[in-house]
């Protein structure tokens, strides 16, 4: 290999390093480009899951016990709760997906429609944790 084509090589994986991609391998389940903490804060926390669901799932809401419980302090937690509700299933369609657009018993009804952006955002996010063909190529 010639040495600009390793130091490609390097400069390519360094890129796929540091965005969180794992270069194709999956792990159960899981996203060959998983979702990153900073992506995930700035795309789907704080613009939607934090205005629509966080005063009912947080550790003092009255969702507390659900099993998706999010602290804008801790995205790390926030991101697993999110990632295990999106990989989570009911009627073969995601929790994430199904329990804020009233698809399926949610006490806090229906609080996103299918056709908005919020609701898109977290399509995307489902199709990045569900490794999606294609779901990494927006980022």
């Amino acid at each position: 290999m010639r040495k600009q084509d390793l130091s490609t090589y390097l400069g390519l994986l360094m890129v796929a390093v540091v965005s969180g991609c794992t270069l194709g391998a999956t792990d159960e389940g899981g996203s060959s480009c998983p979702p990153d903490e900073e992506a995930f804060e700035q795309k789907v926390l704080t613009p939607v899951l934090s205005g629509r669901c966080a005063s009912c799932h947080s550790a003092a809401g009255i969702a507390k016990n659900t099993g998706f419980v999010l602290d804008a302090k801790d995205v790390t937690a926030s991101l697993d709760a999110a990632v295990a509700m999106a990989k989570k299933k009911v009627d073969g369609t995601p929790v994430l997906l199904a329990k804020p657009t009233g698809g399926t018993s949610h006490g806090g009804g229906a609080l996103v429609a299918v056709s908005s952006a919020e609701y898109k955002t977290l399509e995307s996010f489902v199709d990045q944790v569900l490794g999606t063909p294609g779901a990494c190529d927006a980022r």
